[in-house]
């Protein structure tokens, strides 16, 4: 018998599970059958009536990739328009810097440290977001031509209702 990577794979008492291996004779002539599981515990004669995989083939277990994108369009200060996608959960300027929007530079890499990722959200958007918290409305407060619309970037965090936001790039950035 040889022992699987079990993690993930555990029977009723936390112990791992073996399995046979498919190419001994013993295997064959198991009473439970080629390749099936047997628990490590008490020479593998517990019942496996509990036992469930996770994942198949003993993988650990990823959660589902999510097909959704999140669409977010930055606006440099020549006026051209820098459309790109991110995925839900992710940060605005984590979008930026993965697609090299010019502007958005994201030094402390989203730890709210430098505001390098102070951005300008478009009107109609900017009651869609929560409003920024003590610390951003600080670092803000140290950026060159701050307007009422100004947020970092970094605390931006993309949702399928921020799908297709407008941030424009400072002047102060490029």
């Amino acid at each position: 018998m040889k022992k699987v990577e079990t993690r993930g794979t555990r029977h009723k008492g936390n112990h791992p599970v073996i399995a046979r291996s498919v190419a001994t004779k013993q295997s064959r002539a198991s009473r439970t059958g080629p390749g099936l599981l047997r628990c490590a515990r008490n020479g593998g004669h517990c019942k496996l009536s509990v036992f469930v995989p996770l994942c198949f083939n003993f993988l650990p277990c990823r959660p589902p990739t999510r097909t959704t994108q999140c669409g977010v369009n930055f606006i440099d200060p020549e006026g051209q328009t820098h459309a790109v996608t991110g995925e839900p959960g992710e940060s605005a300027m984590r979008c930026a810097t993965n697609h090299l929007v010019p502007g958005i530079v994201g030094e402390c890499g989203g730890a709210m440290a430098c505001a390098t990722c102070h951005g300008y959200v478009a009107d109609d958007w900017a009651g869609k977001l929560p409003p920024p918290g003590p610390q951003e409305r600080e670092m803000i407060s140290g950026c060159i031509d701050v307007r009422p619309n100004s947020r970092l970037t970094c605390q931006i965090r993309l949702t399928d209702a921020l799908n297709g936001i407008t941030i424009a790039v400072p002047d102060s950035q490029t």
